[in-house]
């Protein structure tokens, strides 16, 4: 699935913070930073994430979010099957 690096960027910065604690979400900001990206650069790819059961995304006021990996996602990154 990872075809893009982009998309890798952002599954290592939600497995690092799934392996903090695995009921935290990552904020729309950090993960701007983490990934040095405007947020409307991957949203298509958060969306596609989504779709596919790897992440959950909960939507703030606008523009704000959170994401985070679902376990099935957090599993196929460890399985590198992401």
């Amino acid at each position: 699935m990872v075809n893009q690096p982009n998309v890798g960027k952002i599954l290592d910065v939600l497995y690092e913070s799934y392996e903090k604690e695995p009921a935290g979400y990552t904020g729309k900001v950090e993960l701007e930073q983490k990934i040095k990206m405007p947020a409307n650069e991957f949203m298509p790819l958060l969306e596609k994430l989504s779709k596919d059961g790897i992440v959950k995304k909960m939507e703030g006021p606008a523009p704000t979010f959170i994401v985070k990996f679902t376990e099935k996602g957090y599993d196929a990154y460890k399985r590198d099957q992401l």
